[in-house]
């Protein structure tokens, strides 16, 4: 075989080589590409699955509003869009059972040690301490009975009774400072008729700022005291549906972050400006400090 020969061959077989390693690496760059693109398209599947959050929430009137709008604004900062549902406004007794069932799945309630055994609880103060303020619904005709009430004292010597719901958040901390309490079951908007008749043996109810804001243009048959606000440190915290665990947790990390961050504090002074002008004057009210159950 000639000299010439050989190197043909030699030049054929290098070219080959070569022909091949470029089809091989072509291969491997465009099995790469490949790898990338069903990576990035399963990132952003489980990024846009992140973002998507239902909520069915209950309750009435700007407690709902309030809910919606604290948890839409938490959510957010957490990467998360927000999809609410309005199931309805329903009495206490019912939200609870509706949580329990997972008609509902998150709720604001006054924390107890029942409701934190049956429902998952978000131990964060929902409302910057505003549901901690207590302003009195009383009987027309009945203020000066309270004009001279400073002190705890003062008001337990007037041996008035607050009518509230059977579960109550509230009803162990009357009792712990040695006021009168009546409870009802179910609907507990009927106090308002039953204060009003004054037949009841009930005196007078009480509501956080931004609810009496509220009930005292809903319910003109009472009047707002205009003087005292009862006070204490046990805020509502919220509650979400024990069929949800996984919600709970990202709404957990959220609150945290939002009271952290001073976020929910900014959304009650968004939300509530109200409470500081009349009648119900928040700012301005003469303070009676309340005790905590042990």
């Amino acid at each position: 075989m000639s000299v010439t020969r050989l190197c043909i061959r030699s030049l054929n077989l290098n070219l080959v080589r070569s022909i091949g390693a470029v089809f091989i690496a072509s291969l491997k760059k465009q099995f790469l590409i490949i790898l990338f693109f069903i990576f990035a398209i399963n990132f952003a599947k489980a990024a846009n699955e992140k973002q998507n959050i239902d909520l069915v929430l209950g309750g009435g009137g700007s407690s709902f509003k309030y809910t919606s709008e604290l948890l839409t604004r938490a959510l957010r900062t957490e990467g998360y869009v927000t999809k609410i549902t309005y199931a309805g406004s329903f009495p206490t007794n019912r939200l609870e059972q509706m949580l329990q069932s997972g008609e509902i799945n998150a709720h604001v309630l006054g924390k107890t040690t029942i409701r934190s055994s049956k429902l998952l609880l978000v131990d964060v103060a929902m409302t910057s301490n505003l549901f901690g303020n207590r302003i009195l619904f009383i009987r027309r005709g009945t203020q000066h009975e309270y004009d001279n009430v400073y002190t705890l004292e003062d008001f337990q010597k007037l041996g008035k009774t607050v009518g509230m719901g059977v579960k109550w958040s509230e009803v162990p901390i009357w009792i712990q400072n040695q006021l009168p309490v009546q409870t009802i079951d179910g609907n507990w908007r009927r106090l308002y008729s039953m204060i009003a008749s004054g037949k009841r043996n009930v005196d007078y109810l009480t509501r956080a700022p931004q609810e009496a804001v509220e009930d005292h243009v809903s319910q003109p048959e009472l009047i707002v005291e205009s003087n005292l606000v009862l006070l204490y440190k046990h805020d509502h915290v919220l509650y979400v549906s024990p069929k949800n665990p996984a919600l709970h947790k990202i709404l957990l990390d959220a609150l945290i972050k939002a009271k952290e961050s001073g976020l929910i504090q900014e959304v009650a002074k968004e939300f509530y400006p109200e409470v500081y002008l009349p009648p119900i004057s928040l700012d301005k009210r003469r303070v009676i400090h309340l005790q905590l159950p042990d």
